[in-house]
């Protein structure tokens, strides 16, 4: 909404079962300029941050909250929100933000219609809970809902799991 953040998104393989995806953000401050990646490959377990931007929300503190989705194939694809700010010259992720970790991360099966949800109005991430699916009392690597809705709030700075009672 403030026309500071702009990212660009695009799948290196564009066909396929597996994709890669690569960002890059253009962040106007002032006079200036500043564009970086989002996610370099460095072959890590980080590469859950390699997907395709879509919503950028702002927050009270002056940093973003940015909604990306995607699938590295298998039959499943994720949804992934990281909060960024502006520092030293450029944008940052916020360490342990998401209930102590550094982004949120939700993977399902891609043949499920389930939707992560942010609500604006009262700062929330809210997503359903899953549980392994076993056949035949093995885990078949796939998820199936439980029917309970996990919630995340923003408070302090930072997305807190609020916790049902």
């Amino acid at each position: 909404k403030d026309s500071m953040l702009t990212i660009l998104s695009w799948d290196w393989e564009n066909n396929g079962t597996y994709h890669k995806y690569e960002s890059m953000y253009r962040f106007a401050k002032g006079n200036s300029i500043y564009t970086n990646f989002l996610y370099e490959d460095k072959g890590d377990e980080e590469e859950a941050k390699t997907a395709i931007y879509y919503k950028i929300y702002q927050l009270p503190d002056t940093s973003y909250l940015i909604k990306g989705w995607g699938t590295h194939g298998g039959g499943k694809d994720f949804f992934i929100f990281r909060k960024l700010s502006y520092k030293d010259q450029q944008l940052q992720d916020c360490k342990g933000c998401f209930a102590g970790k550094d982004y949120f991360f939700f993977e399902k099966s891609r043949g499920d219609d389930l939707e992560i949800t942010y609500y604006e109005e009262n700062k929330t991430i809210s997503y359903p809970e899953l549980a392994p699916h076993l056949k035949e009392g093995e885990e078949t690597g796939f998820s199936v809902v439980t029917g309970k809705l996990n919630k995340l709030i923003y408070q302090d700075g930072k997305f807190i799991k609020l916790e049902e009672n």
